[in-house]
């Protein structure tokens, strides 16, 4: 087929459609003929006009369409809407290829030359002059890329960014645990360099040989990582699509394979080369006499490089889980952070009742009615949205008497509900009168504050019987009476305290759209409902489509990205820990391994065994002081690139870096205790 022309988007234009390649290869099995057949979306008829390239997924990183249609078929869409008609509606994003041989200064150049007239000439009507003053100050301005439209690149970049430098911390924790290993490894092989020395092998030879063995080593690490990043991409992007599905190509790409390889042979570089130069500059003498061993070979007061190492490992190490007990910290203190609403049990149904603007209300009191009856529900309501939902809608109020110096302090965040909406959702009304059946259309609008309102515009007097009006242009709406106060709750999110709110009676809303989401309160498990919810609507409205979640995991949603961190940076820093462990068990068993002569003999001359034990603990104590010292180093210069993901902590809270000191404190205890123990028990 074709993709969409001039002729196709046009006032009046047909229904048309173009389907993406998954799409038509997922529900049409790849049918050549799809071309020119109809599909029924939202009830309305479109005719396939073509089939997208193979790979071809829109601009917005993140998302992967399944159809696509003209901008002009919203009014097919919705008869009763014409959005493209709404001057101060913002929601396009224009698109353009510049010519090669144009720069972006000279497009830009030419936007701001042409802004001020189209600005002009499409200013929206009864707006005010600070308002028109600001929209006639505005201007275009081009980018060469369309990374901004991602709301996946612009939510999720710097927590990524974030997990990127944990995973290189973890990396170098690793790689100091692996050249520990190859000094320990290139030790026991001393005699078998010599030899090679003594046979007349150059010591480039021989770090020619131990670079090799470790190069094998990163690739093949590199190798299992690859495989084990394959799959556990996919878990991140499952872990991200909690509200909306996130579409990735997480197919390997030529650039990250590269870096892969190119991280495996600088980690070869940086951590095999000083073991192998170390092990290379082998005297074939002393090492050849060495050989059967005479008992000392590294005293106990020496601060040799594995244990340098170890200490780095450490510092690392309480860099990483202070972060994560930092991000881990703040999660929970999000989850239990009080929402002003119950969400248990409440089951959130958005609906487009596919009905004109004067049919809609009746069909919602009918729908409304017929959920009220159903077996298992406590009650129900309706709004125009939902707690910590998809939208928001916010302006400005007037109040006589009210001078506030900034727009900003007028500005007021709005809702619409039926009656039962605040006893569904376990919203408290501490003052006046719930919205009732009694407002509906031809009685004076009235409305519900919240007390954040209450306390902004009205101070300490009651403002039950106040009145209260909104900017509309140069103008202000009819007077609204406050009936009722009800307690604060989150609006757009759970970080941000609750704005000055009002609630409207949806009812008296004469330009309700038929979009209404309802609210139901389940006396069991809220998603067990769906089947009979479903049911209702398709005895009422049956062409009504819907969208279902529980009103817990729809406040979930709102914290995926700190989730996300937690759970992650969590996992790193368990790892870092038990890394840290090990290169530390490590380090001392060899180090006790080869101290065993001098060891034997101290017992034999009569050294308590607990004396063995706290000589070698104390070596532990020290490799662990200095490692902590650095870390707490390292915590106060890293921890403030987590502050914005922080809620409720400090970067640098005390708590936090203490726990974390503990915890790695007994990882030390534990890793250095067994070979100490083993140490105290050696038979001289």
């Amino acid at each position: 087929g074709r993709v969409f022309g001039p002729s196709d988007d046009v006032r009046g234009c047909p229904a048309t459609a173009v389907l993406s390649h998954a799409f038509w290869q997922r529900e049409l099995g790849g049918d050549a003929g799809a071309v020119g057949r109809q599909i029924t979306l939202s009830g309305h008829v479109f005719d396939i006009v073509g089939v997208a390239e193979r790979g071809f997924t829109g601009l917005e990183t993140g998302t992967a369409p399944s159809v696509f249609v003209p901008l002009c078929t919203g009014k097919v869409m919705d008869p009763s809407g014409g959005f493209l008609d709404h001057r101060s509606w913002w929601f396009l994003t224009i698109l353009g290829r510049m010519r090669p041989d144009l720069p972006l200064a000279q497009v830009n150049a030419r936007l701001a030359l042409h802004s001020p007239g189209w600005f002009e000439r499409t200013t929206p009507p009864n707006w005010s002059a600070e308002n028109v003053k600001d929209y006639l100050g505005r201007r275009f301005v081009a980018h060469e890329s369309v990374d901004a439209l991602s709301g996946v690149r612009t939510t999720y970049a710097s927590a990524l960014l974030v997990l990127m430098g944990i995973v290189g911390l973890v990396l170098l924790v690793a790689c100091a645990n692996v050249a520990n290993l190859m000094l320990a490894r290139a030790s026991v092989r001393r005699r078998e360099l010599a030899v090679r020395v003594a046979l007349g092998a150059s010591r480039g030879r021989l770090v020619q040989q131990l670079f090799v063995e470790g190069l094998l080593l990163s690739l093949a690490g590199a190798a299992i990582g690859i495989a084990l990043a394959y799959q556990g991409s996919h878990l991140l992007v499952r872990m991200m699509s909690s509200r909306d599905p996130v579409s990735l190509d997480l197919s390997i790409d030529a650039r990250v394979l590269l870096f892969t390889i190119g991280v495996a042979v600088a980690t070869a570089v940086l951590f095999g080369l000083a073991p192998a130069w170390r092990a290379a500059r082998t005297d074939p003498q002393s090492s050849m006499q060495g050989h059967g061993g005479r008992g000392v070979i590294e005293g106990h007061s020496r601060f040799g490089i594995g244990k340098v190492l170890v200490s780095a490992q450490v510092a690392l190490s309480l860099v990483l889980v202070t972060g994560a007990s930092l991000l881990v910290g703040s999660f929970r203190a999000l989850e239990q952070v009080e929402a002003g609403f119950t969400p248990d049990q409440v089951l959130v149904v958005q609906a487009n009742l596919r009905e004109s603007r004067e049919a809609a209300l009746t069909v919602q009191a009918r729908v409304l009615e017929r959920l009220r009856s159903l077996p298992g529900v406590r009650s129900a309501a309706s709004s125009f949205t939902t707690p910590l939902g998809r939208s928001s809608w916010n302006d400005l109020v007037v109040i006589d008497g009210l001078a506030a110096a900034r727009p900003e302090d007028r500005e007021i965040y709005l809702n619409e509900v039926s009656s039962d909406y605040f006893a569904t959702l376990g919203m408290r009304l501490v003052a006046g009168r719930d919205i009732g059946p009694q407002d509906r259309i031809g009685t004076p609008a009235v409305a519900v504050i919240n007390r954040s309102a209450a306390l902004r515009y009205f101070k300490h007097a009651s403002p039950v019987g106040r009145i209260f009006r909104l900017e509309r242009g140069r103008g202000t709406s009819p007077p609204i009476e406050v009936i009722g106060v009800v307690a604060d709750a989150k609006y757009r999110n759970l970080r941000d305290p609750a704005p000055p709110s009002a609630f409207f009676a949806l009812a008296q809303d004469s330009s309700f759209d038929g979009g209404p989401a309802f609210v139901i309160k389940a006396t069991g498990r809220a998603t067990g409902l769906q089947d009979a919810v479903t049911a209702v609507f398709a005895e009422v409205q049956p062409r009504a489509t819907l969208r279902f979640k529980a009103l817990e995991e729809q406040v979930a949603d709102t914290i995926v990205r700190e989730r996300l961190l937690a759970t992650l940076s969590g996992f790193f820093g368990i790892l870092a820990v038990l890394l840290a462990a090990i290169g530390l068990y490590g380090t001392m068993a060899y180090h006790v391994a080869r101290r065993r002569g001098e060891i034997g003999i101290r017992l034999a001359l009569g050294a308590a065994p607990r004396r063995v034990l706290g000589g070698v603990l104390g070596e532990v104590g020290v490799v662990l002081v200095i490692g902590t010292v650095l870390g707490l180093a390292g915590v106060l210069v890293a921890a403030p690139l987590v502050q914005q993901f922080l809620f409720g902590l400090t970067p640098r809270d005390p708590q936090a870096i203490a726990a974390s000191a503990a915890i790695l404190a007994a990882a030390a205890a534990i890793a250095g205790y067994l070979p100490a123990r083993r140490a105290a028990r050696l038979d001289p």
